[in-house]
């Protein structure tokens, strides 16, 4: 079970794309770099770049991101 849940891209050859997998009858959140395609296939392809996360460890990884938005903002670098 493969689903894509966002993309975005990143530069001219690469996204990003955060999935939901099932792999050992464990179910990840994958946020991984994906490249151009290797021809003949049309599908990109995923990189070494990214990490993939338990769903477990899902409140652990909002709050994370929660606490550096807070600090991104108040150091005004968006």
């Amino acid at each position: 079970m493969d689903k894509i849940i966002a993309e975005t891209r990143k530069n001219a050859y690469d996204t990003l794309r955060i999935t939901l997998q099932k792999y050992e009858g464990r179910h990840y959140l994958d946020l991984r770099s994906y490249t151009l395609p290797i021809p003949p296939s049309t599908e990109r392809t995923p990189t070494r770049k990214g990490i993939s996360v338990r769903i477990d460890d899902l409140h652990f990884l909002k709050s994370a991101i929660a606490a550096a938005e807070k600090i991104i903002l108040e150091n005004k670098l968006i």
